[in-house]
């Protein structure tokens, strides 16, 4: 599909393939019949290189903790240089040009700010399946300088829609943690995982109440923590690399992935 949408460009240039299969292999058997034959004719027109793709897991990560952790830097600097002048003042004090009779201007600091409102928050949509072919998770996490991370899990273990949604939400929360942020929102399309966690329901069976114990004593890290229950509509990504994980096919695409053998609540 790619040479035939993008036809000038594969005309024009050598084309390099980055891939962990053996495609090069495959396209040039000598017992190749079918539609290979008809793609490996297809596609000899053009010049095109077949490269090893090396990991990216690794690569990703560090990128991410890089950027997590210059951010964080430049906010201890700004605070760090901010004048001590601009800070409120203590309980009882009063500057000159506040206790002059006919002023009416006030220039007085609130003793209490909210320091969490200037904190950067972090978003992340989570997703879970659970079908005939597997069990799975998707989460994409943004956050600073508009940072996008898109995540997969695959399950060793079976696991409910419910369980699997709860699943995907402790590992965006287990993520989002490393990074030493202070202010997180979750969205998820699963209205009873959101409003067990709202307390609108009650969780009553002993699985539900496990996880939802888990994700409180991770909530607990946080300064602002909120999960918002969203449309499916509105969490297609997050809800497609659920299924893509629980199938097993993520392998080929440039995301991230992990396999859980067991779930968040086993000891």
């Amino acid at each position: 599909m790619a040479a035939r949408k993008l036809r000038p460009y594969f005309q024009a240039y050598t084309i390099k393939v980055l891939t962990d299969q053996p495609l090069r292999q495959v396209l040039h058997r000598p017992d190749t019949s079918g539609k290979l034959v008809k793609w490996a004719v297809e596609l000899s027109e053009f010049d095109i290189q077949y490269l090893p793709r090396q990991a990216i897991k690794a690569q990703v990560l560090a990128d991410f903790v890089v950027e997590c952790t210059i951010h964080q830097q430049s906010i201890e600097s700004e605070v760090a240089q901010t004048p001590i002048a601009e800070n409120a003042t203590t309980t009882g004090e009063r500057t000159e040009a506040e206790t002059k009779p006919g002023r009416t201007e006030d220039i007085s600091v609130p003793a209490e700010q909210n320091p969490s409102s200037k904190e950067p928050l972090w978003e992340v949509y989570v997703a879970g399946s659970s079908n005939k072919v597997g069990y799975g998770a998707g989460l994409i996490l943004t956050g600073l300088d508009n940072f996008v991370l898109d995540y997969a899990l695959r399950f060793g273990f079976r696991a409910s829609n419910n369980e699997a949604e709860y699943e995907a939400l402790i590992a965006g929360i287990n993520l989002v943690v490393q990074t030493s942020a202070q202010r997180l929102k979750a969205y998820c399309d699963s209205q009873l995982v959101a409003n067990q966690i709202q307390e609108v329901y009650e969780a009553r069976d002993e699985c539900m109440i496990k996880y939802l114990s888990k994700v409180r004593q991770l909530a607990s890290k946080f300064k602002n923590f909120e999960v918002i229950r969203i449309p499916r509509t509105k969490n297609a990504k997050a809800d497609v690399l659920s299924k893509l994980a629980a199938s097993g096919y993520t392998t080929l695409m440039s995301i991230c992935m992990e396999f859980l053998k067991k779930s968040s609540i086993e000891n």
